[in-house]
């Protein structure tokens, strides 16, 4: 039945003739299918419309090697998954419920949080709550640094049931620190819950919820799409200019949303928001902002919290694998089943350092398939498709944890693939 409906919503898109951007910014209040069809141009009776479904020989206006919507419905009916009429079928499946995406927002809000510095403050997003509600929070390095104490805040809170968090620890290269609150019973009354991170490439044009405490005047929601979904940027941290890989949205942030959560649509934190770009002239409007990818903000965090939380250093660490890598080759195509552009790099070793474990097994041109990286409670694989695969996962990597490596070499039949612990590696501190 899912792939009948997959089909189906397939099938109503290409009717209408509309891209399903612009049904959901036109309508409101969970509209029927048919009339969606109306307010972007069809003239005619319900049936009329239905009629008109069909298509020549049961195909779509096209006649596109795919099953028309009444196809799918008769399908469902001889298969006995379905037992209505076409029209409650049709309107069954496309509703657009626009309930539900109020409450996904309203989930979401549900993990981020307001910080106070006392002398400023910024947002930040509930990182995981144990069971007797001992909670990690992150925010941006530039929000914490200089601080040990916060005072933390959830929507709708008064002051007296606002909670105490500590500096764990933090990273200025990626701007992401780490805070500790021991037995936040606060959490429990309001219902609170840790962000479910996205760790998947982001796509052009997805949309996105960023959450904050704006203008330091509480949390607040605004609504946008990714505009890059990849991209290096400088920018000022710990008065410090250093080069991140970020996300570009047009969700509006502004002053105090530093910290707080980009999600999608299914309520995913898929990014930190940490700055915005700065118009080129007083006049304009432009909206450019940015957000740190979900999977540097997870890999990074559980960095720093296995590195510092109960310890001296206060710095995340990142080993050395001693690979060099190069982008040989970047393409990007139309992926007509999922709708959106899938960029694919061809990611090669450009240098192998002497030191590294894999000195005598990898070479220079090898092309890097696979990365998998095993900790002591799982384990995390990714397949190469853009560089910055394996650079966010290597961040994983701390003390008991190991790595895996899939390359093939031209002129080979089969995969190499090559594993180390991490104590074989040289260790940075990242600051």
């Amino acid at each position: 039945m899912k792939n009948i409906i997959k089909k189906l919503k397939g099938c109503f898109v290409l009717l209408l003739i509309v891209p399903l951007c612009l049904v959901f910014a036109a309508c409101s209040n969970g509209l029927s299918a048919y009339e969606i069809a109306k307010k972007h141009g069809f003239v005619g009776t319900e049936q009329e419309w239905l009629e008109s479904l069909k298509g020549e020989n049961g195909k779509n206006g096209n006649d596109a090697p795919q099953e028309s919507s009444y196809e799918l419905w008769q399908q469902a009916v001889a298969s006995g998954e379905y037992t209505g009429t076409y029209l409650e079928f049709i309107n069954e499946r496309l509703t657009i419920n626009y309930d539900d995406i109020a409450s996904v927002a309203n989930k979401s809000m549900s993990s981020v949080v307001e910080i106070s510095t006392g002398s400023s403050g910024g947002s930040g997003v509930i990182f995981s709550i144990d069971a007797e509600y001992n909670t990690f929070i992150l925010t941006n390095y530039h929000v914490a640094y200089g601080y040990n104490n916060f005072t933390v805040s959830l929507r709708g809170n008064d002051n007296s049931k606002s909670f105490d968090a500590s500096f764990v620890g933090g990273s200025a290269t990626y701007d992401i620190a780490v805070l500790y609150a021991e037995n936040c019973t606060v959490l429990q009354e309001y219902n609170a819950s840790a962000a479910v991170f996205n760790t998947d490439d982001i796509k052009f044009g997805t949309v996105c919820y960023a959450i904050g405490n704006t203008n330091l005047a509480g949390l607040s929601i605004s609504k946008g799409n990714v505009s890059v979904d990849s991209e290096e940027r400088t920018v000022s941290v710990a008065n410090t200019s250093l080069k991140h890989r970020l996300i570009r949205h047009n969700a509006y942030i502004s002053n105090g949303n530093s910290g707080g959560g980009l999600f999608n649509n299914k309520g995913e934190l898929i990014g930190i928001t940490n700055g915005g770009l700065q118009p080129s002239s007083t006049s304009s409007n432009e909206l450019m902002n940015l957000a740190i990818p979900a999977s540097i903000v997870k890999y990074i965090a559980t960095n720093i919290i296995e590195n510092c939380f109960g310890k001296e250093g206060t710095s995340a660490k990142v080993a050395n694998i001693g690979l060099g890598l190069t982008i040989a080759e970047s393409s990007g195509h139309y992926n007509s089943e999922t709708g959106f552009i899938d960029i694919t790099e061809v990611v090669k070793i450009s240098s192998v350092s002497n030191t590294s474990p894999f000195a005598e097994d990898l070479a220079v041109g090898d092309t890097l398939k696979q990365i998998k990286v095993t900790t002591p409670s799982e384990t995390t694989t990714k397949q190469i498709t853009r560089k910055f695969n394996y650079e966010d996962l290597i961040l994983l990597l701390t003390d008991g944890c190991q790595i895996e490596l899939t390359v093939s070499r031209a002129g080979e039949e089969n995969d190499i693939v090559v594993s180390a612990n991490y104590s074989a590696f040289e260790i940075l501190t990242i600051s």
